[in-house]
């Protein structure tokens, strides 16, 4: 189980976009709902206090998930997020896995 290797590449040529950029507060619950994050998980990223801390958590969490965890979250991203930069963000990761880049 993890993720392809494909997967792992593009996630790690994107982190620190992700780190960054990714606004993930309001998406806990639905990513729970997915499985793709446990109750310990949701826990454990809400009691970080920076979104940095957070989102790299987040990331590290997300590399033990399989593929089809990854794509979940990238269509949460694009269908649920409400913030344009996290849909970007789900569009450009789906675009580079894609393309093969």
């Amino acid at each position: 189980m993890g993720l392809s290797e494909h997967i792992a590449e593009v996630i790690e040529k994107n982190r620190s976009r992700l780190v960054d950029d990714l606004e993930l507060r309001d998406l806990l619950i639905d990513l729970r709902n997915l499985k793709i994050l446990t109750d310990y998980n949701v826990d454990e990223l809400k009691a970080k206090t920076l979104i940095k801390e957070q989102n790299d958590q987040f990331i590290r969490i997300l590399c033990r998930r399989n593929d089809s965890s990854f794509f979940e979250f990238c269509n949460l991203l694009i269908t649920k997020s409400q913030v344009e930069a996290n849909q970007n963000l789900g569009r450009d990761l789906l675009q580079q896995v894609k393309d093969g880049t």
